[in-house]
């Protein structure tokens, strides 16, 4: 009894190489990059701004040294329940409105915290 052939496999295509990208693409992907880096320093740039400042915002605020470093804790919890709710929403409506909208909380708060009377408000 003859045993049947099998078929030749169907050949994959081959892929393009990456030197065919544009110059154009290049610009792009390089200004996509910086933008990026800079999103992702806004939360160490406030942080290393914020710690040496803290003598001077107790003594602004005429509070303890304590009061004040729990506002860190307070920011640090604020950024980590960010991270939670941007994955979500990101999920659900893409990258770039979530990204809008936590860019721009990001900066009421922080005007926000420039105009606080007292902690209490600092850490609202």
């Amino acid at each position: 009894m003859p045993i049947p052939e099998t078929p030749a496999p169907m050949p994959f295509p081959m892929a393009t190489p990456s030197s065919t990208t544009l110059p154009a693409t290049a610009g792009v992907q390089g200004s996509l990059l910086l933008l990026l880096a800079l999103l992702m320093a806004f939360g160490p740039l406030a942080i290393d701004m914020y710690l040496p400042a803290l003598p001077a915002i107790a003594a602004e605020l005429h509070a303890s040294s304590g009061a004040v470093q729990a506002t860190l804790a307070v920011y640090l919890a604020g950024m980590a329940g960010g991270q939670l709710f941007y994955g979500t929403l990101a999920d659900r409506f893409g990258r770039r409105l979530p990204l809008l909208i936590g860019l721009a909380l990001f900066v009421l708060a922080s005007l926000g915290c420039a105009q606080a009377q007292s902690v209490p408000a600092l850490t609202a």
